[in-house]
């Protein structure tokens, strides 16, 4: 029987995401996407060549606003699914650092062209957001690098320690024989 929320759980959730769309929206505008600020002003009938720009501008405005929605929603939704588990039983503001840093990550796999993304000489990325300022979440540390880094060793890990034979109990079997 599937359990439903209580309304403690509920609430809790909607202030988790509450807390991640503030996260968004604060990480978006450090990545230059900003909502415009609809000025609907239709004053004359008779067609100009203001009319002409205006019309133009208006369709240019409307494409921008189109490519905010769509990366707004796509960042939350990637946030929340991330968070899946903690959504209804965690408070996640006691967890800003880690889901920042989640954020920033969706952002810039959304607002970066992948193909024209710069890599440094030591195969990292560039952690600078296209508008030139330090990314959401980068630490300097190595960020998203060091993230690789470690997954990376682990998988090696992994891989060694199920795939690769141990040559030390190898020798060990040998020395017994």
């Amino acid at each position: 029987m599937p359990s439903t929320l209580t309304e403690e759980e509920a609430s809790l959730e909607t202030e988790n995401k509450d807390v991640v769309s503030r996260l968004v929206m604060a990480g978006m505008r450090l990545y230059g996407l900003s909502q415009s600020k609809r000025k609907s002003r239709r004053g004359s009938t008779a067609p100009s060549a203001q009319d002409a720009n205006s019309e133009r501008r208006e369709v240019e405005e409307k494409a921008r606003d189109d490519e905010y929605k769509l990366v707004y929603h796509q960042t939350f939704k990637g946030a929340v699914f991330a968070f899946r588990q903690y959504m209804a039983t965690e408070a996640l503001q006691l967890h800003t650092e880690k889901l920042r840093d989640t954020v920033d990550k969706l952002l810039m796999l959304y607002c970066q062209d992948p193909l024209t993304t710069p890599v440094m000489a030591d195969g990292s990325e560039d952690t600078l957001t296209p508008g030139g300022r330090k990314a959401f979440g980068a630490d300097g540390g190595g960020g998203l690098n060091s993230a690789r880094s470690a997954f990376a060793q682990q998988v090696a890990d992994t891989a060694d320690a199920t795939t690769t034979p141990d040559v030390r109990k190898a020798g060990q079997k040998d020395q017994r024989n």
